[in-house]
């Protein structure tokens, strides 16, 4: 949003790559396309994938769906999975104000569904918004906390300033040429071209709005056709589970919190994007930070585990004491050795050692 340069992200579980590839499709000519032998198909069922804005089939558009499908498939692949995450929330917020779901498909070409997303002008968050708009939406954004990468709250923000661009234009089109360019763009693009079609206007809007519309189209037609295209969503495990809060009111630094709740700190940064630091500030509401509910239950249990003698272990035997509610129980156990890994949490941990949650906590 208001973001006419390149962009370029940060380290995600969806890659640095998405959000240039998303918003500068491939020119043709760089890569070879099997689109040919697909384009009468496809602009057959685009009309049944786009419902809000006119579902043409053009050059940029056949640009973004070559760089989803043949270009980029396995980051279209980590992206589809994300959207089994976000898509609820999305749809939730939008029926709520009576907009049209559909909409839930701009945030893939704002950011690739990468909360994290970062523009060189700025923008930021699932929704990519500037930071004046951000706070004119209600967004808080200070040193340690931004409130543009929390997927919830930057969600009712976004649907809150598209109904409010509804209301100026009456026309989804525009609605998302000025969600990009910004409103006092499109209005001297209406006025410059004596019409309020798009298609019309489209000349005298920034380059990267022109191809915002023929983005939407394709982000569209991806979502409802990528297993025609051979394209599975690869899911992101962390993020597939139950998950509940855990509200911080004091002072902590993510590694403690990851050391408490046993996730790495790159799983508790990945699903609490907002948190810019490594450190979640002093708040007397408190902050919730969202964890799987294995972790937040071994967080708030409070318990103390005493690292086992590590010369018992060289043996397969192990005794520990564990503390529960004030009492202390010693336990023996046979050990066995596993190698923490990047995005290893409690339950893949305990999924692949044929053991519950619960007995990795004892």
């Amino acid at each position: 949003m208001n973001k006419l340069l390149p962009s370029h992200l940060f380290v995600s579980a969806i890659g640095i790559f998405c959000l240039v590839a998303w918003t500068n499709p491939v020119p043709e000519m760089a890569v070879s396309s099997n689109l040919d032998d697909q384009e009468e198909v496809i602009r057959e069922r685009i009309p049944t994938a786009v419902s809000i804005v006119n579902p043409v089939y053009n050059p940029a558009v056949r640009s973004y769906l070559n760089t989803y499908i043949y270009r980029r498939p396995e980051h279209t692949a980590m992206m589809l999975g994300w959207a089994a995450v976000y898509f609820p929330m999305f749809e939730k917020a939008l029926a709520e104000e009576g907009l049209p779901t559909d909409l839930k498909y701009l945030s893939i070409v704002e950011s690739a569904l990468n909360p994290a997303a970062i523009s060189r002008s700025g923008a930021g968050g699932l929704w990519q918004f500037m930071k004046p708009t951000a706070r004119e939406c209600g967004l808080k954004i200070s040193s340690y906390v931004d409130e543009r990468m929390d997927p919830d709250k930057s969600t009712k923000a976004a649907v809150h300033y598209l109904k409010q661009l509804y209301a100026m234009f009456g026309n989804w089109e525009l609605v998302m040429a000025a969600y990009n360019a910004g409103p006092g763009r499109v209005r001297a693009a209406v006025k410059r071209a004596g019409s309020s079609d798009y298609w019309k206007i489209a000349r005298f809007l920034p380059e990267e709005t022109r191809s915002y519309v023929p983005g939407f189209i394709a982000a569209s037609y991806l979502m409802n056709f990528h297993d025609a295209h051979n394209i599975i969503p690869v899911y992101p495990e962390l993020a597939m589970g139950e998950m509940t809060t855990v509200v911080i009111q004091q002072g902590m630094s993510i590694t403690e919190l990851a050391r408490r709740s046993g996730l790495t700190v790159e799983s508790v940064k990945q699903l609490n994007p907002s948190f810019v630091r490594n450190y979640i500030p002093t708040s007397a509401a408190g902050y919730a930070i969202v964890l799987p509910f294995a972790s937040a239950e071994l967080f708030n249990s409070g318990r103390s585990m005493e690292i086992p003698d590590l010369d018992a272990i060289e043996t397969g035997v192990a005794s520990s004491t564990v503390s529960i509610g004030g009492a202390t129980y010693k336990i023996t156990t046979s050990s066995k050795e596993h190698v923490v890994r990047s995005g290893d949490n409690l339950s893949t941990i305990a999924a692949r050692n044929n053991c519950t949650v619960r007995d990795l906590m004892t």
